[in-house]
C-alpha cells in the first residue's frame, strides 16, 4: 500500500553536522543530497547562471534558512529514486526508508506507516471522463447533446443537478422550464427521469412536486460542474453559480 507523508525540509547548514544515530551516516548522506537538490532548485528559480548554481550547491555562497514543503505520494518510490541517484553510495532500501522516516520525525518506517494508515487518499478527476462529458456542452455551458453511454450521461447530469436550487420544491412545469434553460435540445422529461434514476432528484407519487436530492459529487463530477459553471459565467456574467 502506498504511503503519503508531508515533510518540511529545513535546508539550513546544521544538517552538515554529525548526527548521533545508529544510522547517522545514512541520515547525513540523505540530508547532504537534499540540501544540494534544494540549492539547485532555488538557483534555477532565481534564474542564476550554472556557475552560481554550483557555488550554491558547494556552499560557497550563504544560503537562507528557507523551509521547503515536500509531499511524497509514495515514500517507498521516493526511496528507490533516491537510492538510484546515490549510486555507489546507496544504502539498503529498508535502511533508507527508516532514515527518511526519522528525518520526518518518526521513530522508523514502521512508525510512519502506522501513523499514515488513516490518511485519506488523494483523489484526482478522471480526465477522460471529464473530457467526454464536457464535449456534450457548448461554449455557453448548455448541454447540447444527450449521450447514449450511461457513464458519460451520468457525469453530464451532475452539471445540471448543480444548477437546481437546493431545498426548493418545484412543480413539474417549473422544473421543466428550469431544465430548458440548461440545454439546447429541450427534453426535460428525459432529464427528469434520468436524475430520478440516478438518485439526484425526487418527486411525489403523483408527480406534482420535485426536489433536488442533497448528495456530495465525486471529484470527477465536481470538475465537470466547475467547468460548466465557468462557461456559463463567461457567456453570461449575471449567472449565479
Amino acid at each position: 500500500m502506498h504511503r503519503r507523508a508531508n515533510y518540511v525540509w529545513d535546508t539550513g547548514p546544521q544538517f552538515t553536522e554529525s548526527l548521533p544515530s545508529p544510522h547517522g551516516d545514512t541520515l547525513n548522506l540523505l540530508f547532504k543530497h537534499t540540501i544540494r537538490f534544494s540549492a539547485r532548485l532555488r538557483a534555477w528559480a532565481k534564474g542564476s547562471s550554472p556557475h552560481d548554481q554550483q557555488d550554491a550547491i558547494n556552499g560557497d555562497e550563504p544560503m537562507t534558512r528557507e523551509p521547503i514543503s515536500l509531499t511524497l505520494p509514495d515514500v517507498s518510490a521516493f526511496a528507490r529514486a533516491l537510492k538510484s541517484d546515490l549510486g555507489a553510495e546507496a544504502v539498503p532500501h529498508q535502511t533508507l526508508l527508516n532514515a527518511i522516516a526519522r528525518a520526518g520525525g518518526y521513530r522508523n518506517f514502521q512508525h510512519l506507516s502506522a501513523a499514515q494508515g488513516g490518511a485519506a487518499p488523494i483523489e484526482t478527476p478522471e480526465g477522460r471522463a471529464v473530457t467526454r462529458a464536457l464535449a456534450r456542452f457548448d461554449e455557453a455551458g448548455l448541454m447540447a447533446s444527450w449521450s447514449t453511454k450511461r457513464k458519460v450521461r451520468q457525469t453530464c447530469l451532475w452539471a445540471l443537478w448543480a444548477q437546481v436550487p437546493a431545498r426548493t420544491v418545484f412543480t413539474e412545469r417549473q422544473i421543466s422550464d428550469l431544465f430548458d434553460t440548461m440545454t439546447t435540445f429541450r427534453d426535460p422529461a428525459q432529464i427528469r427521469r434520468s436524475l430520478i434514476e440516478d438518485g439526484l432528484l425526487t418527486r411525489t407519487l403523483d408527480g406534482s412536486q420535485y426536489t433536488r436530492v442533497e448528495v456530495t459529487p465525486d471529484v470527477t463530477a465536481r470538475e465537470v460542474i466547475r467547468a460548466v459553471n465557468k462557461r456559463r459565467t463567461r457567456a453570461n456574467p449575471t449567472v449565479t453559480q
